[in-house]
């Protein structure tokens, strides 16, 4: 059976699920996709209640959401107060401040042409996980507001109050109160999410899910997104994994020993990730595949540190590939394009290397012509990528892309993703002999 394109699960580095002895699963965003019109609309308004708490002016209750303003894969610069996009090399090639985008001038003036530095600088926050996206909304209005009104508050603190009311509304307020009293509302119900987990079970692995929610509200959540497991198995949901570990504190819970707290047969409180190993009785650390959709407190910390095999969830790359299929005679022409600028740009680089110190009238047409045409389309392909860039995001373009460039979220998706689709029910096209083949690494000079 060809396997829709969308729906494909791709491979970084080779994985033989043979030897893969189980399978672990992160909750929020992973298993359960929430509803960004409900689940998103609704931690805003808890948020902004907080806020106001906090002392922020009532005001601010009146405003609204666009959900689809942000993408995955951005960076908060809170010491500056800006949005920012960068490609993998970690170079600013978008800038946000406010609703105020920087022109190229700006934003080379405000980021030097340096990279900006990675995780280990507390100024500057990922948007790695769909959860942030709000956060960041919020935050550009914030910071856009201050551009007229006195928050007498740092760009830093105004994100410190966010962040905090944020968590507050996750964790301590009525937000996951009111989603487990109609979930139907606020997640999406996967029809081949059951099915697939049960054959995972059946194939002879071990499930098992490591979450940051609380049993609590994991208990709700899992039991919906499984509503009909008693009728297809005659078993409860809980049979289909061999424990449950909630209030995980990811990615603290891969570098911190925690004690591990036994709430009920087979769920779990804490823990450290060595309790996954005793628990599961594995040798080595390769026979865990663990999937996600948080790049660092998901992907990164359980391949780096631990040596786990990674899969990577991303909604979002059903869209991204739809949109890329839509352009196929577009990247064409665009293909097309930068072939013949590199044609003219030769013969031009020939024609001043021949002819240096020609004062040949022809000579010096001839180079006055192909300065002309490589200068014309060389913004043709410029207009070119912003034509493509709009199709997939109005604002940011395509998540995976920076112009010509691998975005960082990319970047990173290939340095310690093993695997990445869309949605974890994509498992049950592979289950379970299938091996996962890397295409080989190429370099510009092992290109034809």
């Amino acid at each position: 059976m060809e396997i829709p394109s969308e729906k494909k699960i791709y491979c970084n580095r080779t994985v033989n699920l043979e030897s893969i002895s189980a399978i672990g699963f992160d909750m929020d965003y992973t298993l359960a996709i929430y509803r960004p019109e409900t689940f998103e609309q609704l931690s805003y308004q808890e948020t902004l209640k907080k806020l106001v708490d906090m002392g922020y002016p009532k005001e601010i209750l009146m405003w609204s959401l666009d959900w689809n303003s942000m993408i995955r894969g951005l960076a908060m610069d809170t010491l500056k107060g800006n949005i920012i996009k960068m490609d993998r090399h970690r170079y600013v090639k978008m800038a946000f401040h406010g609703f105020t985008q920087y022109t190229k001038e700006q934003r080379k003036t405000e980021y030097n042409t340096y990279p900006v530095l990675g995780y280990n600088d507390n100024d500057l926050v990922f948007m790695d996980t769909a959860f942030t996206l709000t956060e960041a909304y919020l935050y550009t209005q914030l910071v856009e507001y201050s551009k007229n009104h006195a928050l007498n508050k740092t760009f830093q603190e105004i994100h410190w109050d966010v962040r905090y009311a944020f968590d507050y509304s996750h964790d301590i307020g009525d937000l996951k109160k009111i989603v487990i009293q109609n979930p139907e509302n606020f997640i999406q119900w996967d029809p081949f999410l059951l099915q697939t987990l049960v054959d995972i079970k059946l194939s002879g692995r071990k499930l098992f899910i490591v979450t940051n929610s609380r049993w609590s509200y994991a208990q709700v959540i899992l039991e919906y997104l499984l509503q009909d497991c008693e009728r297809v198995t005659q078993k409860p949901w809980t049979d289909i994994f061999d424990f449950v570990i909630t209030h995980a504190q990811k990615p603290a819970f891969f570098q911190k020993e925690s004690h591990l707290i036994k709430l009920h047969p087979n769920v779990y409180e804490g823990g450290y990730y060595k309790d996954v190993h005793s628990l599961l009785g594995i040798q080595s650390a390769s026979q865990i595949l663990y999937v996600g959709d948080h790049i660092y407190g998901d992907i990164l910390r359980s391949k780096k540190q631990l040596g786990w095999r990674t899969l990577f969830i991303i909604p979002e790359l059903e869209k991204e590939i739809e949109t890329a299929h839509s352009l196929h005679y577009e990247t064409a022409a665009y293909l097309q394009s930068h072939e013949l600028k590199n044609y003219v740009d030769t013969e031009l680089q020939e024609c001043l290397q021949n002819h240096f110190h020609s004062d040949d009238e022809e000579v010096q047409k001839k180079i006055a012509f192909l300065k002309e045409q490589k200068s014309h389309l060389h913004l043709n392909l410029l207009e070119q990528l912003a034509h493509r860039h709009t199709q997939f995001h109005p604002v940011w373009g395509e998540i995976m892309k920076t112009g010509n460039q691998n975005s960082l979220l990319a970047s990173q998706m290939e340095n310690y993703a093993c695997l990445y689709t869309s949605y974890v029910s994509n498992l049950r096209f592979y289950l379970p002999h299938k091996t996962f083949t890397a295409q080989g690494d190429n370099l510009p000079h092992d290109l034809p």
